[in-house]
């Protein structure tokens, strides 16, 4: 099954098909705060130096060394990537394309990620899509990005060197503890998600649920994190109810809307939530 990766992947590879490493030791980064996270990732093979003896840690990150650094670590290959013309690959990479490119990365090898369950709301992600929202939450839960302060993920931000270093290095953890996905051939449902309501969290911008239930043979997700909008219908029965009916210890049935994070616990927005009698 062909997997769609970032558009940038396959060019920078094109572009840079044989870059090597070699044994370097690196003059620029001594007293640097990610010293440790850059050679660690240099050993590992995934990220190299400029040249023999540089690093260059608070350079921006281009979108061909992030998709060459993300091709070390997933091992792409034809079956991974589509042939995608990319202009400006040497155009600096923000932090919200690294974060869209980790989960895509993600997606492409079929893993899903293991996360915790917080909701961060950051005050400068409110305007992005949901899709790009939950990818930020995602990506947060895995540990593998967070917020440059706790009310701000500064989205459009360019990345250093030494701050992909940090971000690989999280990367590679998260991979570690990935599990396989179902390919979507197995999983052609009815219902997104059947389950008894655990917690109903109310923030300033949105309602969250998180839903537990038991996987069932027409049934994709066993444990979810809910984002209730406006577009949100709930039914009971053949009656249409509102969100405070809504209780914990409650059985429901969710239909999602749009993508659904590829997370253990999965995290996607409801289109109907029907309240099982």
């Amino acid at each position: 099954m062909k997997k769609k990766l970032f558009p940038f992947v396959l060019s920078a590879l094109m572009l840079f098909p044989n870059i090597g490493f070699g044994q370097t030791h690196f003059t620029d980064v001594a007293g640097h705060w990610a010293a440790s996270e850059i050679e660690t990732i240099y050993q590992k093979g995934y990220l190299k130096g400029i040249s023999s003896d540089k690093f260059s840690p608070n350079t921006q990150v281009s979108r061909t060394e992030l998709a060459t650094a993300l091709d070390r670590i997933f091992e792409f290959n034809s079956h991974d990537l589509k042939i995608i013309t990319q202009a400006n690959p040497n155009q600096p990479v923000t932090r919200l394309e690294i974060a869209k490119a980790i989960n895509d990365s993600f997606k492409a090898k079929n893993l899903g990620l293991i996360t915790t369950l917080m909701m961060p709301v950051y005050e400068d992600t409110l305007n992005l899509s949901q899709e790009d929202q939950n990818i930020i939450v995602l990506i947060f839960n895995t540990g593998i990005m967070k917020g440059k302060t706790t009310q701000n993920f500064h989205p459009h931000d360019n990345v250093t060197r030494a701050e992909l270093a940090v971000i690989l290095n999280r990367t590679l953890n998260a991979k570690q503890y990935a599990f396989p996905l179902k390919e979507e051939s197995d999983t052609q449902q009815k219902t997104d998600l059947r389950g008894k309501i655990m917690d109903i969290t109310t923030g300033e911008e949105n309602t969250e649920l998180f839903i537990e239930g038991p996987i069932e043979k027409d049934t994709l997700y066993d444990k979810a994190r809910v984002r209730i909008t406006e577009e949100t219908l709930f039914m009971k029965g053949p009656s249409e109810i509102s969100l405070q009916d809504l209780k914990t210890d409650l059985n429901v049935e969710v239909e999602f809307t749009g993508p659904v994070t590829k997370s253990y616990p999965a995290i996607g927005t409801a289109k109907v939530i029907r309240v099982i009698e």
